[in-house]
């Protein structure tokens, strides 16, 4: 292997090697069929890297001491093939061909990656079924040219069989009623067969996380062109009761209590009770969310809670009491908007009888808050859990002043990114954010603040504006933006053990105040960064993170956090 390193190949297969910690982790012992197992997979991620020709030869030896097995992966990579330019035969259809070209996101030049060409195929497929094209489906006929090294790609539309769907038949689903697994389907009795939506309703049935298994067939129905399908299912439990801990060196412990019911009546719902405690923050709160709505893909919930704030830098104490009822929908496969009303009572009091800083006083006393919500969210990554590639976008709008007594705007944006690169070894992160408040009516306890996990390098609320009359004590902003750019990477320790390095860069500027004393108080936007080192080590107590940071540029009276360390476990 030349092309990708012996780590980046061990984290593809699924047998690991042993090591000091082999009673934890169970994936080092030796099964035949888990070697076949972890040869498809490496045929599957070289083919997805344009290495078509790729061939894998194992051999498997008893070690000396016949304790162990050592296993060989005689490689053979191959050339590396790339896309020509991607041929449409829409001649079949009446429809402006360009309409089906611009679908196409495959560039000329381009890396072979099969996986491309499904997606391209799925989203031919979405269009023609919602321009009424139901009997058409789109066929890739891909051919090699070993002079060029390319793969020819040309999507021909051609008719299919006129087939209808009879009925839908649900087994299994003791608890959960009918009504929650059909309106995962995107069709119903009557409407043409269509299997990639079949499959589709498939992975959201999984996604709903009612069913251990779940399983579909067809068979045909009571004429040729009608077809049944059936749909099996397995429940499993859906409550759970979650017990949490967690650290970081500048807030110190946070506990985390949790009862959750995913699957409320058997109907979908979610009903969710959660408390927390932390020497800065404590929390509680009761939701309700029905993700199908009315019968339709709608979401709507409320939630209720709580809300007590006291700032180890601030002599203040804020209680909130709020209530907010939510609904959404998606607009996309991946993008989703939301809407939400929120009302929030917020007493905020002084923590101390000593000389206090005008500009925090002037925001002690009782406060209620009546706001519009309105936020959009897209994730366009490759993985939910770990994402390597795509973009995260999320934006969120704030309108204040609809009741109560304080009226303001307050919007704020996360844009991350994910890459790879050097063989896939170094995973690249970006991501930016920014927010601004517009109206004058934000307290200090709505106001935005830059630190800790937000801005390393620097404690929490450790920049931006501070009254230096009395002991420094921040005093947030109107403005921020941040910039966060980060790689992390193999340090040598076999992958199974969870532990890798990570370089950050960390910017950002918070700023603004519509009261400065006169100008005694500095707000204005000078930029603060910081560079760092991380380990990032997942473990069976929860994933930790260690943090060494150096400032490269702030101002006096920001506070420096060198090192941070934080994790997070239930349990």
């Amino acid at each position: 292997n030349r092309i990708f390193s012996d780590f980046r190949l061990k984290s593809v297969i699924a047998t690991k090697q042993a090591g000091i910690f082999r009673r934890v982790i169970k994936s080092d012992t030796y099964a035949e069929g888990k070697l076949e197992y972890d040869m498809e997979r490496l045929q599957n991620f070289y083919i997805n890297k344009g290495y078509i020709d790729f061939e894998v030869q194992t051999s498997v030896e008893l070690t000396r001491s016949k304790d162990a097995f050592l296993i060989n992966y005689s490689i053979k990579e191959g050339q590396k093939y790339n896309y020509s330019e991607i041929k449409f035969d829409t001649s079949i259809l009446d429809i402006d061909k360009e309409l089906i070209i611009n679908l196409n996101k495959i560039k000329n030049g381009s890396t072979f990656d099969r996986r491309r060409i499904t997606k391209l195929i799925d989203e031919i497929d979405i269009y023609l079924a919602k321009a009424g094209f139901n009997f058409f489906e789109p066929v890739p006929v891909v051919s090699r040219n070993d002079e060029n090294l390319t793969m020819d790609l040309k999507i021909v539309i051609k008719e299919k069989d006129k087939v209808f769907v009879e009925r839908i038949e649900v087994e299994g689903n003791s608890t959960t009623i009918d009504e929650v697994i059909r309106l995962q389907f995107d069709f119903a009795e009557g409407d043409p067969f269509n299997r990639r939506k079949v499959l589709e309703a498939v992975d959201k049935i999984r996604g709903l996380g009612f069913f251990s298994n779940v399983e579909t067939n067809t068979r045909m129905g009571s004429a040729p062109e009608k077809i049944i399908i059936e749909v099996k299912l397995t429940e499993k439990p859906t409550g759970s009761l979650g017990i949490g801990a967690g650290f970081n060196s500048s807030d110190g412990s946070v506990f985390t209590f949790n009862l959750n019911e995913r699957n409320f009546l058997g109907k979908g719902q979610t009903v969710n009770l959660a408390f927390s405690s932390s020497k800065i923050e404590k929390q509680s709160s009761i939701a309700l969310a029905d993700p199908s709505f009315l019968g339709r893909n709608l979401f709507a919930g409320i939630s209720f809670g709580e809300t007590t704030s006291t700032p180890s830098s601030a002599p203040m104490t804020s209680e909130k009491l709020y209530i907010q009822p939510k609904i959404g929908f998606p607009l996309s496969r991946d993008s989703n908007l939301f809407l939400s009303y929120r009302f929030e009572a917020d007493e905020t009091k002084l923590t101390t009888s000593s000389s206090v800083s005008p500009l925090i006083t002037a925001d002690i006393g009782n406060k209620n808050r009546s706001a519009v919500i309105l936020s959009y969210k897209i994730d366009k990554t490759n993985s939910v859990v770990k994402p390597t590639s795509g973009l995260d976008f999320k934006i969120t709008q704030e309108l204040n002043g609809l009741g109560g007594n304080i009226s303001y705007s307050k919007s704020d944006l996360g844009l991350k990114t994910y890459k790879t690169m050097f063989r896939d070894d170094i995973i690249l992160t970006s991501e930016l954010s920014a927010g601004v408040i517009i109206g004058s009516d934000a307290s200090i306890s709505n106001r935005f603040f830059l630190g800790g996990n937000d801005l390393k390098g620097f404690r929490n609320r450790g920049i931006g504006p501070v009254d230096s009359n009395y002991d420094n004590v921040p005093l947030g902003g109107k403005y921020f933006t941040s910039l966060s750019l980060e790689a992390s990477f193999p340090i040598g320790v076999p992958d199974e053990y969870g532990v890798f390095g990570g370089l950050f860069l960390d910017t950002g500027s918070l700023w603004g105040l519509d009261n400065t004393a006169s100008g005694r108080v500095d707000d204005s936007s000078n930029i603060r960064s910081a560079l760092g080192v991380s380990l990032f080590w997942d473990t069976v107590i929860g994933p930790l993170r260690f943090n060494w940071s150096r400032p490269i540029t702030k101002e006096l009276y920001d506070v420096n956090e060198n090192f941070r360390f934080t994790v997070d476990t239930r349990f």
